[in-house]
C-alpha cells in the first residue's frame, strides 16, 4: 500500500467490487487514463449537474438555462478527451434532450417548494475507523439536502432513463444516509429518506436504511480494506457484470496487456 491516506467514495467502493484491479490502477497508483473515460452519457450528466448547480447557486431561472445550454454542454464535451465518434453523431440528439430534462427538473422542483434548502452540492468526509488501515475517510457529494419539520432527504439527479429497481440496495443511498446521520446528530436514521430524481420522466424513488443496512455496508468495505492491506488485486470476474463494464473502462488498453 504505498497511499498514506486513502478517500473511498461509493463510485470507488462500486469500481474495486467491479474490478479491484482497476481500482488500483486509480486510487493506489494513479496511472492516467489511457482510453475510455469520457464518453456523451458522461457529459451529459456533468452538464446537466453543473446546470443545476448553477440554478441552486445563482438562481438562474430555467429560461435562462436552456438558453445557455447548448454553450454549457459543448464546453464540457470539448474538455472530454476521449471521446468516440458516435459520440460526436449523437452530440445534437443530447443538446436537445437537455432542454428537456430542465424543463421537467423545473417541473419536478414544484414537489419540494415548501422545503427548505440545507445545502447544496454537499462534500462530506468522514474517517471510517477500521483495523485494517489508518487514514481511511469515506467521502461523497450530495446533490441536495432538503428539510421538512423534522423530515430530511439527500437527492441525487439521475440522467438516465433506467430506473434503479433495487433502491432500498443501493449503496450510494446507503453512503449518503449515512452521511446525514453523522452529520445531523440528534436525527434518528427513520427522520432521513435518500432519493433519486429522474428528469426523463419526472419520477423520484425514496428509501431509508436501517443501522443494520448501514452495518452491512460497513462489513464489505473492511472486507475491502483487508484486501487494500494485503495488496490484493485482481483482474477478477465482476459482481453484477454488465456488458458496459468493460467497454467504458479507461484502462482497457493496460488491462489487454496484463495477465
Amino acid at each position: 500500500m504505498k497511499k498514506k491516506y486513502l478517500k473511498i467514495s461509493q463510485s470507488s467502493f462500486s469500481l474495486f467490487e467491479k474490478c479491484s484491479k482497476g481500482f488500483e490502477w486509480q486510487f493506489i497508483d494513479e496511472i492516467p487514463f489511457d482510453c475510455g473515460a469520457d464518453n456523451i452519457y458522461s457529459v451529459f450528466g456533468t452538464s446537466f449537474h453543473k446546470a443545476i448547480e448553477l440554478h441552486e447557486k445563482f438562481k438562474l431561472t430555467c429560461d435562462e438555462l436552456i438558453n445557455g445550454w447548448k454553450t454549457l454542454f459543448l464546453s464540457i464535451f470539448l474538455e472530454a478527451k476521449f471521446l468516440q465518434d458516435k459520440d460526436y453523431e449523437l452530440k445534437e440528439k443530447y443538446v436537445n434532450l437537455g432542454r428537456h430534462f430542465l424543463v421537467n427538473a423545473f417541473s419536478m422542483k414544484e414537489r419540494w417548494k415548501n422545503y427548505k434548502t440545507i445545502d447544496i452540492e454537499k462534500y462530506v468526509k468522514i474517517v471510517f475507523e477500521n483495523k485494517f488501515m489508518q487514514n481511511v475517510f469515506l467521502t461523497g457529494k450530495i446533490d441536495l439536502i432538503l428539510k421538512d419539520s423534522d423530515t430530511y432527504v439527500c437527492l441525487d439527479w439521475k440522467t438516465s432513463k433506467h430506473k434503479d429497481n433495487k433502491i432500498d440496495l443501493n449503496d450510494q443511498l446507503t453512503f449518503y444516509i449515512f452521511f446525514m446521520h453523522t452529520m445531523l446528530h440528534d436525527v434518528s436514521l427513520r427522520q432521513i429518506y435518500g432519493s433519486l430524481a429522474y428528469p426523463y420522466d419526472k419520477e423520484i424513488l425514496f428509501t431509508q436504511r436501517t443501522q443494520e443496512d448501514i452495518e452491512k455496508l460497513f462489513v464489505r468495505i473492511n472486507m475491502m480494506l483487508e484486501r487494500i492491506n494485503c495488496n490484493d488485486f485482481k483482474k477478477e470476474p465482476k459482481l453484477n457484470f454488465r456488458h458496459d463494464d468493460c467497454f467504458f473502462c479507461p484502462y482497457k488498453k493496460r488491462c489487454e496487456n496484463v495477465d
